[in-house]
């Protein structure tokens, strides 16, 4: 049944007598922090009574730790986080505790990395992610190499810089020192943003924050290559696109020498230009120091320079690629580690004091009970070859908002780049397209009634905007309890609208905005019919993570903190 989410504080005049940012380092080490490590914080509730959780933050110093398979490369692994994740990548779970020694927990968001990219992916408009990818490391909506190349600013922070001149590129082989700020995504940091900026740390007996940080595979993406080219579209010669390349991946190359080449103009064409713009050197993922790869001889050199000549980019090694000249096939060398360092980590806490009248109309509605919203992360397992596909899901929740279903196939958990499914969750469809035809229909049970009425198709690549209607409109939907979409995705392939270019997931509302669905007893049930029956072994086994945006109740009687959910 539909519940009416019950008010909070009272007064909508709300008034600060002071507000100033203060410094908590993490509990032990303050630097120094790898993957899988996890990261402490107590917020005194003596020395914080009273926070604007939606206006703290992370401060983070981040040292990329890639290596090179090759000992005599100089230049640094050129490395990303994830487009729409950014430096938020580095937090798989993030959990938040009373700290009275009873460890009760107020929100454990597993799965942390995952949730934030598909708010940043649904919830932004274009034009933020400059400035996102300044402060946070969010360039893009997705991670298809297009948001992960070498050109945009917003992503070279593991890349060395490089100086051009005359299409002639020096330098190029020592990192800078990166910043980013990321801000605490927890419900009950944010939800009194909207009535008085002060998260009741004192009556809590204050807060234990723990960052689980993510694995380096996970985390560092290789930064792209963004060529020009020429190609025939739609019968229609010579039309001018733009490509990402990963650097792992072989590109066309002729020989002049047995250490030097130019790279196919049918790769890159340096006298192309797009809307005015001109191909330049910067657009190269390459640096001076890195090493490279023959495909055919296996042999392995350093870039020695880099350059536009005659009209083509040449590279020279400081050995021999080859034996001869002519054609080839030429990648980045073998990388060895994927890593970081966690230099910098500090909490940021923006205290405030309220006046007297809103502190007792807070500590009021804290006897009453103040609600937030949080998600709850369950993982259900689908085998491999299953035409029609079920996920119980589970029930233990009273004040259920909504429900988003992620498909991450299970042989793609722990891949590398764009292939990693739990970095880019995608549809089988568009994982393998065009060869893998398999896209989903979808229906909802719950209370033994299908919801909607009719299953849903998602169709990966189709012709017209409105193919995918019903599927946006369901995830619009979803998302909204707990967040604003500005954003459903639409690029064209081939001609053709990519409709399921973001982070895909199935959705569900389970309740109108301000109230919110009991679970108990609700036996809810997400069906999945795929479309491939010819081929079967085309359907993968997937481990589903189904989030459950919920409301929880925060209440304060006789100094004990209760958590209900």
């Amino acid at each position: 049944m539909s519940m009416p989410i019950d008010s909070q504080v009272e007064t909508n005049s709300a008034k600060l007598q002071s507000v100033s940012y203060r410094t908590i380092l993490p509990e032990g080490k303050t630097s120094g922090y790898r993957p899988g490590e996890r990261i402490d914080y107590k917020i005194n509730s003596t020395e914080n009574p009273y926070f604007d959780g939606s206006k703290s933050y992370l401060l983070l110093n981040i040292e990329s730790k890639c290596e090179f398979a090759e000992a005599t490369a100089t230049a640094p692994v050129p490395a990303c986080f994830p487009a729409n994740m950014g430096a938020n990548v580095l937090v798989n779970r993030l959990t938040a505790r009373v700290n009275d020694g009873t460890g009760r927990i107020i929100e454990d968001r597993e799965s942390y990395n995952l949730w934030n990219g598909i708010q940043n992916a649904y919830t932004h408009d274009s034009d933020v992610f400059p400035s996102l990818a300044k402060v946070s490391g969010v360039s893009g909506r997705n991670t298809n190499e297009i948001n992960q190349t070498a050109d945009n600013i917003g992503n070279q922070y593991f890349v060395p810089n490089q100086s051009i001149t005359s299409n002639v590129a020096t330098g190029g082989n020592v990192l800078i020192n990166n910043s980013f700020v990321i801000p605490v995504e927890l419900g009950i940091f944010s939800t009194f943003r909207d009535q008085h900026f002060a998260v009741p740390n004192f009556d809590m007996n204050g807060i234990h924050l723990t960052y689980f940080l993510e694995t380096g595979n996970r985390s560092m993406q290789l930064l792209c290559h963004k060529f020009f080219a020429e190609e025939t579209i739609n019968t229609i010669a010579q039309q001018v696109v733009t490509k990402a390349v990963n650097p792992l991946e072989p590109i066309a190359c002729t020989f002049t020498a047995n250490d030097t080449f130019t790279i196919n103009s049918a790769v890159c064409d340096p006298n192309l230009e797009i809307d005015g713009q001109t191909w330049s050197l910067e657009n190269l993922a390459w640096r001076i120091g890195m090493p490279l790869t023959s495909t055919t001889g296996a042999a392995t050199s350093i870039i020695a320079s880099i350059e536009i000549d005659a009209g083509l980019v040449k590279i020279t090694t400081t050995g021999n690629l080859v034996s001869g000249t002519g054609a080839d096939l030429v990648r980045l060398g073998d990388v060895k580690t994927r890593s970081y360092n966690i230099t910098k980590c500090e909490l940021r806490i923006l205290n405030t004091t309220p006046d007297s009248a809103t502190m007792k109309s807070i500590r009021r509605a804290l006897q009453r009970g103040l609600n937030f919203n949080s998600t709850a992360l369950y993982k259900v397992s689908t085998a491999a070859q299953l035409v029609n596909a079920v996920c119980d899901v589970p029930e233990a929740l009273t004040r259920c908002l909504s429900i988003v279903a992620v498909p991450i196939q299970q042989n793609k958990l722990n891949t590398l780049d764009q292939d990693n499914a739990y970095i880019y969750p995608r549809p089988d469809s568009v994982f393998q397209a065009p060869t893998n035809p398999n896209d989903y229909s979808y229906q909802w049970l719950v209370r033994n009634v299908l919801i909607p009425n009719l299953q849903v198709d998602t169709n990966h690549l189709v012709d017209a905007k409105s193919d995918n209607c019903i599927l946006f409109q369901q995830q619009q939907m979803a998302l909204r309890p707990m967040m604003a979409v500005r954003s459903l995705g639409d690029k064209i392939v081939n001609d053709k609208n990519f409709d399921l270019d973001l982070p895909f997931f199935f959705p569900l509302l389970l309740a109108p905005m301000g109230s919110s669905f009991d679970l108990i007893d609700s036996a809810p049930q997400l069906r999945i019919e795929n479309s491939q029956t010819a081929n079967l072994a085309q359907i993968t086994a997937k481990l589903h993570h189904i989030f459950i945006c919920h409301v929880r109740k925060l209440q304060v009687v006789d100094d004990n903190v209760e958590i209900n959910f």
